[in-house]
């Protein structure tokens, strides 16, 4: 029987080939075969195998999870609870017997590209560029977005350094008035559950902002409300948050940039020998939202543009 890798890349393989039509086979593993026609019946983290932990304790994924959306039923089964999981990742690299792995949402995603009645839009997170080889620029990865059947790429970047400027003139303000003014300001999934769940106290000190995905998505949507947006990022976080109920209008699907790149191996398209079709849409200081710091950095940079002083 084909492992959940070799099924994965059969499948997408299949799909680019022969225009959404798969070969399905009885000697495949149903829940395999569920987890990926169908990804949004379970978490960021999906379970493809039996744990080989010792059934009379504690699983490693479950006590690497400080969000606790695993456990182990009476029969030594882990359960992910898809609500709780905010896809940090933990739980894989723990998970001796590699039972666990990302969600992978290509499949569905390239069924909606073929049956979008309105323009299709590729959200890139401002991490890209240190993504793919030095000879990708932005304009060559917009052309092979384009070449997959997309109507566009839009660097979310832009949006961050909306978000930055939202962010800076609260700081400029509430300084003022506030001697030990703190502004907790992250856009990551990952960190906003980690202050909700561990460090509550300090929810007051975040910014009542959406991330620069969510305010990319639903600007498009307003544009275009007939729009399919999927957004292209570096973890498997992003699944999660797009589809927590209150912003769950923004983005249709999420894509890691390892997703992205088998599509385009599938497909024999390399971003690296595309044609240009430049629109910068960003400054530095969204783009380097993806660093370590780089929101803090982005903000204050620009404070400091806005008062010197």
């Amino acid at each position: 029987m084909a492992t959940f890798e070799e099924l994965y890349r059969k499948l997408v393989k299949e799909s680019l080939e022969t225009n959404g039509s798969p070969q399905l086979s009885t000697e495949y593993d149903p829940h395999h075969l569920d987890c990926l026609l169908y990804p949004e019946k379970y978490g960021s983290v999906i379970h493809i195998g039996n744990c080989e932990c010792p059934t009379d304790g504690p699983a490693k994924c479950s006590e690497s999870c400080i969000f606790d959306a695993i456990t182990k039923d009476e029969d030594g089964v882990i359960r992910i609870d898809k609500e709780k999981c905010v896809g940090c990742y933990a739980c894989i690299d723990n998970c001796d017997s590699k039972k666990l792995t990302a969600s992978r949402d290509i499949l569905p995603a390239l069924d909606a590209m073929r049956k979008a009645k309105g323009p299709v839009y590729a959200l890139i997170a401002p991490a890209f560029l240190g993504q793919f080889s030095n000879d990708v620029t932005p304009g060559k990865l917009r052309t092979a977005f384009k070449k997959l059947g997309f109507d566009g790429m839009i660097e979310v970047a832009l949006f961050a350094d909306i978000l930055t400027l939202k962010e800076a003139l609260e700081f400029d303000k509430n300084i003022l008035t506030e001697a030990d003014y703190q502004l907790t300001s992250c856009c990551c999934p990952i960190w906003i559950g980690m202050i909700r769940k561990i460090y509550h106290e300090l929810m007051p000190h975040v910014p009542g902002a959406v991330s620069p995905m969510v305010a990319a998505g639903r600007t498009i949507k307003t544009l275009h409300p007939d729009a399919l947006t999927m957004f292209i990022g570096p973890c498997i976080a992003k699944k999660a948050e797009a589809k927590e109920k209150d912003i769950a209008d923004a983005v249709d699907f999420v894509l890691t940039f390892q997703e992205v790149q088998d599509i385009f191996e599938f497909a024999n398209i390399d971003p690296a020998k595309m044609e240009e079709s430049e629109k910068d849409h960003s400054s530095r200081a969204g783009r380097i939202y993806a660093r370590t710091g780089g929101v803090s950095e982005a903000v204050s940079s620009t404070v400091k543009r806005l008062n010197p002083d």
